[in-house]
């Protein structure tokens, strides 16, 4: 078992060396590496070999690292590495742990621009780090393995990944000569914003159903197989089940295996009062889900209202969408031209200003705004960071031309409850404001949410207009549905945005209409049912 004071202290110097390597100083990152290591390999507690004058017997520890090992013991802390905090990434715990060298790990902060996990999440999905020559396709790869690996030690992963992969082995499988039906089934279906795992059903006529899954680029590691099932993990670190039944089985398990419960039982006992059972010997030529419904004399009911809720949100609009990529190039006329195929009325394009994106950038976006000639009303947003003492970081010009203005936290993650409650209720109190974003700030499988004082906020939010935001973001899924039905006022406002910057992931919107809809909310409490002209004129306020 790892020694919790020996990690401490070694995570300190493993941050020293990540921020010596950003700095350029090799030699010193490179010492405060080794010490690192040298203390998390230690088989006694560093404060024994402290208190007994023993520091110096350390492989590699000389009078400079004895000293600040000295100092973390005096007074609890390294004045050094409190020197250098503000050029390393928030979320350290994850960039400790990278499987990349200090010199890549200081690349990807410098030249990928990242400075937080979410950063680190937009640079491998928008192809940057691939574009990098210091780094390329062979970082891009440890990256992406290293967050499914994270997901799989959390069993967290964002829906919007299994359902990638889930549809890969779909694929495969189905376009097999001798597959003869195949249909994906799990929880995962449901479209809850954190799924783990999913099962392929699989009818073939020369029972090449397992060869199958167990060839397939999806599949990373086969765990079990037999004639009939087999098991394995993803490469987006989803586990995976096969199994193998004929085509007359394969809409009831997969109503079984989809859930839940409560619904399967509900259907059950609606058969049996029509003197039905739900299986194949009961039910004759059903080929699919709907078609037991129809049995039972339903309509179907989608996976992911089974728990409740229905599909009576129309949305006319998304309003958060990025024009400004992770490498810093504009892609604003793809992203509203395909706003505009998806019959939207308007399009909301909200950059947030940081190191890349200056307040010269937005003023240049609004510009290029005004000079589209599209068919939809493109509104002009920003998102701006809540600073330590609670104020935005945007110059009073740019709150003036925004129709819209989301204030998020993305830095300084590591402050107290009761500093980071108070640093939010001061900007949720700021009348510029109009949309809190993604507040619960959590990255699914890699940060849990922020320590706050969520009842107050929520009901500040309230009392100031201030619309919580549906982030439809996969990483976040922020707000979820879960916490939506939770929400302490029942008068708060919603805003769904899908944070794209790619045209398809403007679909991502469907989602946070779906979370909206199993909680659900009526189309008064969500602004994406308003138009744009309500918005601009926060009508929502009244």
């Amino acid at each position: 078992m790892m020694n919790s004071e020996n990690c401490a202290i070694s995570d300190c110097f493993k941050d020293l060396a990540i921020a010596m390597e950003i700095q350029g100083e090799q030699w010193r990152s490179s010492s405060y590496l080794n010490a690192s290591e040298e203390i998390l390999n230690l088989n006694e507690n560093l404060s024994k070999i402290y208190a007994s004058g023993r520091v110096r017997e350390i492989k590699g520890i000389g009078p400079s690292i004895e000293s600040k090992i000295a100092e973390y013991f005096e007074t609890g802390g390294i004045a050094a590495l409190n020197d250098v905090r503000g050029i390393l990434p928030d979320d350290m715990e994850v960039f400790r742990r990278l499987p990349l060298s200090l010199r890549e790990t200081a690349d990807v902060c410098i030249f990928a621009d990242v400075h937080s996990a979410a950063d680190l999440l937009l640079a491998v999905d928008e192809g940057v780090i691939r574009n990098i020559p210091a780094l390329g396709t062979a970082v891009e790869s440890k990256l992406r393995g290293f967050i499914a690996w994270l997901g799989e030690q959390s069993a967290e992963l964002p829906y919007c990944v299994v359902n990638a992969s889930a549809e890969n082995v779909l694929k495969y499988v189905s376009e097999d000569a001798w597959t003869i039906k195949a249909e994906a089934a799990g929880v995962f279906r449901r479209k809850d914003e954190i799924a783990t795992a999913f099962t392929i059903l699989v009818s073939s006529s020369a029972d090449r159903a397992v060869p199958l899954f167990a060839m397939c680029p999806e599949i990373q590691e086969l765990t079990h197989a037999n004639k009939q099932t087999a098991t394995g993990k993803t490469v987006s670190g989803a586990a995976a089940m096969l199994k193998s039944m004929s085509p007359e089985q394969i809409p009831f398990e997969q109503l079984r295996i989809t859930g839940p419960a409560e619904h399967i039982t509900y259907l059950e006992k609606r058969a049996a009062s029509l003197g039905l059972t739900l299986s194949p010997e009961s039910m004759r030529d059903v080929h699919t889900e709907a078609e037991i419904y129809s049995c039972l004399g339903m309509d179907y009911i989608p996976p992911e209202f089974r728990s409740g809720g229905e599909p009576n949100i129309s949305v006319r609009g998304d309003l958060r969408v990025r024009s400004i990529s992770a490498d810093g190039s504009m892609n604003l006329n793809e992203i509203v031209s395909q706003a505009e195929y998806m019959g939207y009325e308007y399009v909301c394009i909200v950059d947030r200003l940081c190191s890349r994106v200056t307040p010269d950038h937005i003023r240049e976006r609004n510009e290029s705004i005004n000079q589209l000639d599209c068919s939809i009303d493109v509104l002009k947003g920003i998102e701006v960071d809540i600073l330590n003492d609670g104020t935005l970081s945007a110059p009073d010009d740019l709150f003036d031309s925004s129709d819209l203005v989301v204030a998020s936290i993305n830095s300084h993650l590591d402050c107290s409850e009761d500093l980071m409650t108070s640093r939010i209720s001061k900007a949720l109190m700021d009348p510029r404001v109009d949309v809190w974003g993604h507040p619960l700030n959590r990255l699914i499988g890699i940060r849990d949410s922020l320590p706050l004082d969520y009842p107050h906020l929520f009901g500040l939010a309230s009392e100031n207009g201030v619309a919580l935001e549906i982030n439809t973001s996969p990483y976040r899924s922020d707000l979820d549905y879960s916490t939506i039905c939770k929400v302490y006022e029942q008068d708060v406002i919603y805003s769904i945005g899908t944070d794209a910057i790619l045209p398809h992931q403007l679909n991502r919107i469907s989602l946070g209409k779906i979370a909206a809809e199993k909680s659900r909310l009526d189309n008064g409490r969500l602004l994406n049912t308003l138009t744009s002209s309500e918005i601009r004129d926060k009508a929502w306020r009244d």
